[in-house]
């Protein structure tokens, strides 16, 4: 209830009651190839036009700029909720505006949509990725992405779900598992010859039931029949904490940032070739703005050799968030049997707003997101300054007094 710091509304005017403050964000951006040095201005505020304030502004531009693409695979699953449809129809246009609001500010989507269709006929699989083809291509090369997740048929079960069937048919069946393989060697194929591939990562469970041994016999099954596939494609799951029996069987784990996972059980399976996201839900919320989880996690990353981190959404909402900053109830269940009611965390699940209710053909961003923004270019400024160290140390040069992180 109330107000709270989150929503950026673009301004140029406003109305200021009597014995009211108003808080003003300003963004500056600097083109790659501005001239380093000192650069000054002033921010003239006007009542009526009449010039009430001026303020000073003086922004310092160093010699060197971040890459314009990202190195950090950050992910942030864009979706709906009951409280809003950001998908709904998979509009081009309406995709297109999420999407560049994502790369301004060094996000991926989990997916591209509209995802390929697969279809079974006459005992073969048929990809169809006319639709995907020209998202992709705005995506990938257009806008940068560097993140792909696989379309939801290949989502296997998350939590204590069991093995869903494929196209009609049963798992643990012979043509299960020949349809399963030709649909992913289908989508690979198509990843490569468009150059790709290094987006790809093969999403298989959401935080699933490893204390249960029918969700591992079913998940180190699932995995022995797509992993021959591509085998140097990343086998994903959010398990959050490390578990043996998946040792040799994930080649990507999803992990908690508080320690869920040991550092040692982080390095040991680096060395086994597994490579590392950290996960985080109900972690970036309102109740908690600018709290610094959202700028630390690329830090995270660069210490503990993590290549990126995802979040489970960027524009769930469960009411019009410019009216309630809350969660209504929701039903859920852990195994699609025994359902429950749940509220999750103000602001969990989404980090961007629609623009339409405040007048903007834009979505809207928030300061939590600014953050991201901001944690993302800091990783860029550790490789940056990593390379400079180890340049300077094979030339031969005293490094010492360059620090360590």
């Amino acid at each position: 209830a109330g107000e709270w710091p989150d929503p950026l509304v673009p301004l140029n005017a406003f109305h200021l009651p009597a014995n009211r403050t108003h808080a003003l964000w300003i963004d500056c951006y600097v083109p790659a190839n501005a001239p380093a040095g000192e650069y000054r201005g002033t921010l003239t505020v006007q009542v009526s036009g009449r010039r009430l304030l001026q303020i000073p502004l003086k922004v310092t531009v160093w010699d060197f700029a971040i890459p314009e693409r990202s190195h950090l695979r950050i992910v942030y699953d864009l979706r709906s909720g009951p409280g809003w449809d950001v998908t709904a129809g998979e509009d081009p246009e309406t995709l297109k505006r999420w999407y560049r609001l994502m790369a301004e500010h060094r996000v991926n989507p989990d997916v591209v949509l509209p995802m390929p269709e697969f279809r079974y006929e006459n005992g073969r699989v048929v990809m169809d990725a006319s639709r995907f083809e020209p998202m992709a291509r705005y995506a990938f090369e257009d806008l940068g992405f560097n993140h792909c997740y696989t379309p939801w048929l290949f989502y296997a079960l998350g939590w204590a779900y069991p093995l869903p069937p494929k196209f009609g048919l049963s798992p643990r069946t012979p043509e299960y598992e020949e349809a399963l393989q030709e649909a992913y060697r289908l989508l690979v194929d198509f990843f490569t010859r468009r150059g790709w591939r290094d987006r790809l990562v093969f999403y298989l469970s959401d935080e699933p039931f490893l204390n249960n041994p029918q969700v591992v016999d079913d998940l180190r099954y699932y995995i022995g029949v797509v992993k021959p596939v591509a085998p140097d494609v990343p086998v994903f799951s959010s398990t959050w904490y490390h578990s043996p029996a998946m040792d040799g069987y994930l080649t990507m784990w999803g992990i908690g940032q508080h320690g869920s996972f040991p550092v040692e059980k982080m390095r040991e399976r680096r060395a086994a070739g597994d490579r590392l996201l950290f996960t985080t839900d109900g972690q970036q919320c309102l109740d908690t703005p600018y709290l610094a989880t959202e700028r630390l996690l690329p830090l995270y990353c660069f210490v503990y050799d993590v290549e990126g981190y995802e979040f489970w959404g960027f524009s769930w909402w469960t009411y019009n968030p410019w009216q309630k900053g809350w969660h209504r109830y929701i039903s859920q269940s852990d195994q699609g049997q025994e359902y429950y009611w749940i509220r999750y965390p103000n602001g969990d699940g989404y980090i961007a707003y629609p623009g339409e209710p405040v007048g903007s053909n834009e979505p809207l961003p928030s300061i939590r997101l600014k953050a991201v923004r901001e944690g993302a270019e800091d990783y860029e400024y550790y490789l940056l300054w990593k390379q400079a160290v180890e340049r300077a140390r094979q030339a031969g040069k005293d490094v010492s007094a360059a620090g360590t992180l």
